[in-house]
């Protein structure tokens, strides 16, 4: 039996090793937006807390999948590229892990969904189709085990195609409901934000699905593909510490007992919006 061709290193280790390192960098990032969460809202819902809590553990468990992958093709398999074809649990397992940073991240926001809509339908149409993206994230992880190289994946593309299709679908399918929900109560302030971080989730999806579909037996994608977790975890802790904290509330420490009427109400007017932010 003849050996498998020896993989080019750029289209292949190349985009391996650019995702690598900015998840490691987009780690460092989630680590202080997780501290400064936990250290300034500490007396937001048990919801957010949970929440908050699951994306951090899920983070650091793929960072630590990621560098255990990394070492073995960079110094247990040094300089044979075949080693980097062939992968283990490290990167098939690469796969769920997002799936399950995508699916905690899509609660979020369809519980965010839930506040301002206060629809059944709503609700149980985004846990659906939350269900279906995990049930096809692990699908795609196991077909992965099956065929073992990295080189394969463009024969398995079925439960690839639908994972990252319909978490593509729900980030677009959220963010309208809660952008439509804003305008319809013109509170336009809180749009940009969440046109932001709905479209980065699904850009990402869409552009990891692209170059797998585009560049069958390279590696580009995994340059999306290995941020993707990442990038939703941040987009919520953008979200929920994107508002003033509890010092903002108290009178003491915003100077208002030295302040005359204008800049109580401008406190009183600080509060009303904390309180909005937190009910969305």
């Amino acid at each position: 039996m003849s050996a498998a061709p020896t993989p080019d290193v750029v289209p292949t280790f190349g985009p391996y090793l650019v995702g690598m390192s900015l998840q490691f960098i987009f780690m460092g990032l989630i680590a202080k937006q997780v501290y400064d969460y936990y250290t300034t809202f500490t007396r937001d819902v048990l919801f957010k807390k949970v929440i908050v809590g699951a994306l951090a553990v899920t983070t650091v468990v793929q960072t630590i999948m990621d560098f255990i992958n990394l070492y073995r093709c960079t110094v247990t398999g040094y300089g044979n590229l075949l080693v980097f074809d062939l992968q283990n649990w490290s990167l098939w397992g690469e796969i769920v892990v997002t799936a399950i940073a995508g699916s905690v991240a899509q609660t979020f926001f369809l519980e965010r969904c839930w506040k301002v809509t206060r629809s059944l339908f709503v609700v149980a149409g985004g846990v659906a189709l939350i269900l279906l993206s995990l049930g096809a994230g692990l699908a795609s992880t196991i077909k992965f085990a099956q065929i073992q190289r990295l080189s394969l994946v463009p024969q398995i593309p079925i439960p690839i195609i639908m994972w990252l299709s319909v978490t593509a679908l729900i980030d677009v399918i959220l963010s309208v409901i809660l952008v439509a929900s804003f305008i319809k109560k013109k509170q336009f302030q809180f749009i940009p934000l969440t046109i932001e971080t709905g479209s980065l989730t699904a850009c990402i999806a869409v552009i990891n699905l692209i170059l797998y579909l585009a560049l069958p037996g390279l590696a580009w994608h995994l340059i999306p593909q290995l941020v993707m977790g990442k990038m939703y975890a941040m987009c919520v802790m953008v979200t929920v510490t994107s508002r003033p904290g509890p010092e903002t509330a108290n009178p003491t420490m915003a100077g208002a007992s030295a302040a005359g009427a204008d800049d109580r109400s401008i406190i009183a007017n600080s509060v009303d919006e904390k309180r909005d932010i937190e009910n969305q």
